[in-house]
């Protein structure tokens, strides 16, 4: 059974659009990007030391758990308490009850 009386966080899925074609060898957004919005639970992780780019970059991982959906792809964004996130990892569980996430914050 979901642990659905955790999912105490609102947090927001940003859908990008769709794109066509401009007929000049380039893209054009054809709306605005959809939202959904969900809840769910956001634990922050220990932060991580990568190497990106011959750099060492300080990034602090947050894994967010929601009921399960399958449509969420690493294309889409989330935000957070006024933070947007990246989607790193999607996880769904054996009974396909939920979707876990594993986010790093942009910028």
């Amino acid at each position: 059974m979901s642990n659905a009386g955790e999912f105490r966080e609102r947090v927001t899925l940003h859908v990008p659009a769709p794109s066509i074609s401009d007929n000049m060898g380039g893209t054009l957004k054809a709306g605005p990007d959809a939202t959904v919005k969900t809840w769910a639970a956001v634990k922050q992780l220990a932060a991580r030391e990568d190497l990106i780019n011959g750099k060492i970059v300080y990034r602090q991982p947050y894994r967010v758990t929601m009921r399960y959906d399958a449509s969420v792809t690493a294309a889409k964004r989330l935000t957070w308490n006024g933070r947007s996130f990246n989607i790193s990892s999607i996880q769904h569980d054996a009974r396909k009850t939920e979707t876990i996430l594993i986010l790093y914050a942009v910028g």
